[in-house]
């Protein structure tokens, strides 16, 4: 009995996540968790939970939780075949923490935060960049994987070493991993968030370079 409730409620909660009904679907999942024993189903649960938590629609996006849902599969839950996704996350967002804490704590320091990357290229630039992100995201709203990556790849192209190449980066990182996209892809979906730590920490080096300059 107890196991076909769990099954219900994780359904619905996919049920509402497809309909980008966020709180919805989470009260769902936790539903499926507050249940006495331990479930197979918990850790389907658990997955959605994470990903919702670092959905960019989601307006009380909040990484910490989102990291503290994997971590606890992989307590909990290291028989689950969900287990190597829950892996790649951990690693992720893990990195993902590291490297703002790292900007955050260089940012303190400095005197004019408004200044700390110069773009190198011109700033009408940036226009047509804004569009390709916001093109893409409202692709992947009306679950279009494909074209919300195509716009996303032209950031990529016309921006390099420079924003808005992060969030293209995390955009890509973000479908390639999303639960909704029959070709999610979780090798693409660890290298766009690789190449994301990378140029993080190449910003890091340039925020690090401009203080030094301003001593």
């Amino acid at each position: 009995m107890e196991e076909w409730e769990a099954r219900e409620y994780l359904l619905r909660g996919h049920e509402l996540l497809a309909q980008r009904d966020y709180e919805g679907a989470l009260r769902e999942y936790q539903k499926v968790l507050s249940m006495s024993a331990l479930k197979p189903q918990d850790a389907d649960a658990l997955i959605n939970i994470g990903l919702i938590y670092a959905h960019f629609g989601y307006p009380k996006k909040n990484y910490e939780k989102s990291l503290n849902s994997f971590i606890r599969i992989l307590n909990d839950y290291p028989e689950s075949p969900r287990i190597e996704e829950a892996r790649v996350w951990v690693g992720v967002l893990q990195e993902n923490k590291r490297i703002s804490q790292m900007v955050g704590r260089s940012k303190q320091t400095m005197k004019e935060p408004d200044q700390l990357i110069k773009p190198e290229a011109k700033t009408e630039e940036y226009p047509p960049a804004r569009e390709y992100l916001l093109r893409g995201q409202k692709l992947l709203a009306q679950g279009d994987y494909e074209g919300s990556i195509n716009e996303n790849q032209k950031v990529l192209s016309m921006s390099t070493r420079r924003p808005p190449e992060d969030e293209a980066l995390f955009n890509l990182g973000l479908i390639y991993a999303h639960f909704a996209n029959s070709k999610k892809d979780f090798g693409k979906s660890l290298d766009f968030f690789n190449k994301l730590s990378q140029l993080q920490k190449y910003f890091f080096v340039v925020l690090q370079a401009h203080h030094e300059r301003k001593k």
